[in-house]
C-alpha cells in the first residue's frame, strides 16, 4: 500500500520512460508515451494511451521506487472533460514563486467564508474564526492507513500518468493549471500541498479538470485538529463541505480522514 513512513520523499526528477511498453524500476507499465504540451511544463510527462484498471496495484509499487525514478505517479480521472488533457487545458504561464500557504489559505478564506465575504451563507458559521495553520501532535513517524478508502481512491478507472518531479507536492509545477475557473494555480497550489506534506504527510495521488485527490499519512485526530483542517480545505476549495452545517459535522468528518479529495463545481 501507499508508504506511510512520514520521511520526506525527494528525488532527482528522472527521464521520462520511452513509448511502448517499458519497465521503471523493474516495474512494467502499460501501454503509454511521453508527452509534451503547452500545458506541461519540464520535458513533459509520460501517459498510458488507456485507462488502466490496475492502478491500485502499480501506483504503491511506483510509489515507493520515486527516490530512484524520480516520476511521481499520478491518477488521472476518468472524466468526459479529460479526453483532451493535456491539449485542451490552459498553457502554463511563468509566474512568480507562490507567497506562503498561509497567506494564500487565509485570504482565500477571508474571500470566501470570512465574515466579510460577499459568498457567506448561514453554513458558513462552522468555519469561523480563522485558526491558523495547525499541525497534528501525534507523535510517531507513521500512519495508520485505511487501505479500504485508499485503495477504493486509487482503483477508480482512468489513465496513470508519470511526472517527473523533486518531490511529490511539486508535481502541478508540471502538470500545469487545471482547465477550470476558480481552481488554484499551480504555484498556488504546490504553496498548500508543501504545507500540508509538511504538517500531514499528504501526498498526491490523482487529478483531473475539476479534482484532486490526496492520500494523507497523518490524519488530523484531536476536535481542534480536525477542524483546523477542514477550515483550511474549505479556504483551498470553497466548494468542501457543502452539506455539513456544524463543526461537529466538520471536525467528526476530517477526524482520521486519510483522504482528501476536492471537486470544484
Amino acid at each position: 500500500m501507499i508508504p506511510a513512513d512520514l520521511t520526506p520523499l525527494r528525488a532527482t526528477p528522472g527521464p521520462l520512460p520511452p513509448a511502448g511498453t517499458p519497465t521503471v524500476a523493474r516495474i512494467a507499465l502499460p501501454p503509454g508515451r511521453p508527452i509534451t504540451a503547452a500545458s506541461i511544463g519540464g520535458d513533459g510527462v509520460w501517459a498510458t494511451d488507456e485507462a488502466v484498471r490496475s492502478r491500485g496495484d502499480l501506483i504503491p509499487r511506483l510509489q515507493a521506487a520515486f527516490p530512484v525514478t524520480g516520476l511521481w505517479p499520478m491518477a488521472l480521472e476518468d472524466r468526459p472533460h479529460d479526453d483532451d488533457w493535456p491539449r485542451g487545458w490552459p498553457s502554463l504561464e511563468a509566474g512568480p514563486e507562490p507567497r506562503s500557504a498561509e497567506e494564500f489559505l487565509h485570504h482565500e478564506w477571508d474571500m470566501n467564508v470570512g465574515p466579510g465575504s460577499e459568498y457567506q451563507d448561514e453554513w458558513d458559521v462552522a468555519f469561523r474564526p480563522w485558526p491558523g495553520l495547525r499541525t497534528p501532535t501525534t507523535p510517531g513517524t507513521r500512519a495508520q492507513l485505511k487501505d479500504r478508502a485508499v485503495r477504493q481512491l486509487l482503483d477508480q478507472p482512468g489513465r496513470l500518468v508519470l511526472v517527473p518531479t523533486p518531490r511529490p507536492e511539486d508535481v502541478f509545477l508540471v502538470l500545469g493549471p487545471m482547465a477550470y475557473n476558480g481552481r488554484p494555480g499551480p504555484r498556488e497550489t504546490t504553496a498548500v500541498l508543501r504545507s500540508w506534506g509538511d504538517r500531514y504527510g499528504v501526498l498526491p495521488v490523482g487529478f483531473s479538470f475539476d479534482t484532486m485527490a490526496l492520500v494523507v499519512r497523518r490524519p488530523p485526530r484531536s476536535p481542534a485538529e480536525a477542524h483546523g483542517a477542514g477550515v483550511e480545505l474549505k479556504a483551498f476549495c470553497s466548494d468542501m463541505f457543502t452539506n455539513y452545517e456544524t463543526k461537529d459535522d466538520v471536525t467528526t468528518f476530517m477526524t482520521d480522514a486519510t483522504t482528501w479529495e476536492f471537486w470544484w463545481d
